[in-house]
């Protein structure tokens, strides 16, 4: 799960549940039309469900998903739908990810093969193309009140919704309780400001205040995300490619400077070497993932505290990338009432449960009891949705090495503008935009 080379990425990212009498209830309020209360939100849920089929007739509903993380979620959930719906049954299976697509895109236009499927946002443009990804029409239920507008722009293509969020990764700040106390952590600045006026207790295994991985562009990516707008909101436009701004500058050259500041080297630092520094107290601040807080909440003696991953300055902001995965519906499905209503129960309804069972974050707005998961969420909230574009993975490699280059002082902004012009040359070979290649805004 950890490394997000995003690339040749190869899996997906990582409360109590009502009790079953309440699950029970909530699931046929979902599939009958009646209204769901999210807090003190209202929404309603209108749709043509699964309450309208003759209750005697057997339903096979097919569930396709590729990382094993979510068995035990998906098991559950079926488990509780069907005992709702005593005419359903949810067939749910396994297909290795490295056969995943391939296998996916063949075989959902076949009859009665699959009613819905589990696939990371990147692949969204790929399945659709592929006809196989239908409107999600829950609008009440999928919005704003309920969702982050992230996981919304990781669900839409060409201005329509067109999946279900469910789960997401994305990275952000993590750092140790003990040392850090009402201190300002919303940007670089203010964090080596705190480094300088920072006490080491005698004895401490304290080396560094921060490091972090430079090799990975999902851990790279939130220092200038803010200003690389590529593909537009929802990551799917490859005629909207960034432009050479002021602010850009600014944050290619603050990124230097942090890395200078924190004696970072590129070639003796790596996630791996970031979490066993972080858990043996060596360093106060990191950069993270989900996986890298669940392994160190778990250390003994070590107060694990998290915020979103901090802007650049007061003044220059940032944006970490974040990967959502979602449940798409197949519009050949023979079922698609109650596919949606499966979706939706996936989703929504069980999203208490996620975190619990599969160890990965819910889009869903939800009141969770570690605090840290909303800290999480709020990074998941500025942050950008890998681009949908089937060809966007020579934007990551690329950028990824524009990254080493000004990590190891021998880039500067002129490598963001090669990579600006790359894309523009082979990415508007059919139409072109308004700003002209190599430009530069104030």
């Amino acid at each position: 799960m950890k490394g997000y080379i995003l690339y040749m990425r190869s899996g997906s990212v990582l409360k109590r549940f009502i009790g079953a009498a309440m699950c029970g209830a909530l699931v046929m309020a979902g599939i009958s039309g009646c209204r769901i209360q999210y807090v003190e939100d209202e929404t309603a849920s209108d749709e043509t469900t699964a309450g309208s089929m003759e209750e005697d007739r057997q339903v096979d509903i097919n569930l396709w998903y590729s990382d094993e993380i979510y068995s035990d979620y998906l098991s559950m959930c079926a488990a509780q739908y069907e005992n709702a719906n005593k005419n359903v049954h949810i067939n749910i299976e396994y297909i290795p990810e490295t056969d995943y697509m391939s296998t996916l895109t063949s075989e959902a236009v076949k009859p009665g093969k699959v009613d819905l499927y589990l696939v990371d946002n990147d692949n969204l443009e790929q399945v659709k193309l592929a006809g196989i990804a239908s409107e999600n029409r829950l609008t009440d239920i999928y919005n704003v009140y309920n969702y982050s507008q992230t996981a919304l722009n990781a669900c839409t293509y060409n201005d329509k919704l067109i999946a279900y969020p469910l789960s997401y990764d994305t990275s952000f700040l993590i750092y140790n309780r003990d040392y850090v106390q009402d201190a300002d952590m919303s940007n670089f600045e203010a964090i080596k400001l705190f480094a300088e006026n920072l006490e080491v207790p005698a004895g401490s295994s304290i080396s560094s205040v921060f490091t972090c991985d430079l090799k990975d562009i999902f851990y790279n990516y939130g220092y200038l995300g803010a200003y690389l707008d590529i593909g537009g909101k929802a990551g799917d436009d490859k005629t909207n490619i960034f432009n050479i701004t002021t602010d850009l500058t600014k944050a290619a050259e603050l990124y230097k400077q942090l890395i200078e500041y924190f004696y970072i080297d590129i070639n003796s630092v790596d996630y791996y070497s970031c979490i066993n520094d972080f858990e043996q107290g060596s360093i106060v601040f990191t950069i993270g993932d989900v996986q890298m807080y669940q392994r160190a909440k778990v250390q003994d003696g070590l107060n694990v505290g998290v915020a979103a991953f901090p802007d650049m300055s007061e003044e220059v902001k940032s944006a970490p990338l974040s990967v959502t995965t979602v449940v798409a519906v197949n519009p050949f499905s023979d079922d698609i009432a109650v596919v949606e209503s499966f979706a939706k129960f996936l989703t929504y309804t069980g999203a208490e449960r996620l975190y619990e069972t599969a160890g990965v974050s819910s889009c869903r707005r939800i009141d969770n009891e570690d605090e840290n998961l909303d800290r999480i969420y709020e990074s998941y909230d500025k942050s950008v949705p890998k681009l949908k574009l089937m060809y966007s993975d020579e934007f990551y490699a690329l950028l990824e090495i524009t990254m080493h280059q000004l990590a190891e002082g021998t880039g500067d902004v002129q490598s963001l503008s090669n990579v600006r012009d790359y894309l523009y040359k082979n990415w508007q070979s059919d139409g072109g935009t308004d700003s002209e290649s190599g430009s530069e805004e104030q």
